[in-house]
């Protein structure tokens, strides 16, 4: 899937998956991100690289849930 303005996304930092929405996209693996955490602040995040891996300061899709 490739990333467009606008998708969720979880992103990575302390080792908490955040909601974060893609603002802009520099490529297949790095975009920009506004994140909130869990005090409702708003995280800008600039060149965020994606990581299957959960890596730190990382992003990457958000799991689907089966209901």
């Amino acid at each position: 899937m490739k990333p467009t303005i606008g998708r969720i996304v979880h992103y990575i930092v302390g080792g908490q998956h955040l909601a974060a929405i893609i603002v802009h996209v520099w490529s297949d693996i790095c975009v920009n991100l506004i994140s909130f955490d869990s005090n409702g602040r708003i995280l800008p995040r600039a060149s965020v690289l994606r990581s299957e891996y959960n890596g730190e300061n990382t992003w990457h899709w958000s799991e689907r849930t089966e209901s």
